[in-house]
């Protein structure tokens, strides 16, 4: 990624967490105009998900959606937890989250479901378990570095998280768009083709 874009991420990350905050007027706004994915295709995400699977997105509104190339720009790996219940972990402005996977259904335009190849249930559901277990450890890395100079902080952003996660190889900044062309990743479902 040139520098130019990382400085563009790191002036308009200010102002996506303000939009984030003033989150009534967005949540209106997408319900007037946005078309989101319909409920029978989240359902079958959410019945087709198996934990340590990784979740390409596309959502409106998002500032930086503007800077970040393709449909596809936001990555997140699915768990399921011992009650049973699927979550979804992401890494958003505020660091690594755990959501319920229909709860970060519902806003997205397009959804593709992707899975590592050639692996276990046991090794998936360990993924999961990695991703669940950074909940709270990581922030997000707005200058897209791994570990920032002169500061023991860890940092990641969503493809990397996700990459890391499924143990996916990568060289250098990897973007969600990206990862569909992944040889160690197959495409589940994608709601576009659904």
């Amino acid at each position: 990624m040139n520098k130019l874009m990382i400085i563009v991420f790191w002036l308009t990350t200010p102002l996506q967490k303000l939009m984030q905050k003033i989150n009534l007027f967005q949540h209106w706004l997408k319900s007037k105009i946005v078309q989101t994915i319909p409920d029978h295709k989240a359902w079958q995400i959410h019945e087709s998900a198996r934990a340590g699977d990784g979740l390409l997105s596309n959502e409106s509104f998002h500032l930086t959606n503007w800077f970040i190339p393709g449909d596809l720009d936001h990555a997140a790996v699915v768990h399921y937890p011992k009650d049973g219940e699927g979550v979804v972990i992401e890494v958003v402005g505020s660091g690594v989250k755990c959501v319920p996977l229909l709860q970060w259904l519902k806003d997205k335009r397009r959804v593709v479901l992707v899975r590592r190849k050639n692996t276990t249930d046991a090794f998936r559901y360990s993924c999961g378990v990695w991703a669940f277990a950074q909940i709270g450890k990581l922030s997000y890395d707005t200058l897209f570095r791994r570990l920032r100079k002169n500061s023991k902080k860890k940092v990641t952003y969503c493809a990397r998280f996700l990459c890391d996660a499924l143990n996916v190889r990568y060289r250098g900044v990897i973007e969600p768009n990206e990862l569909l062309q992944e040889s160690e990743l197959m495409t589940v479902l994608d709601t576009e083709t659904m």
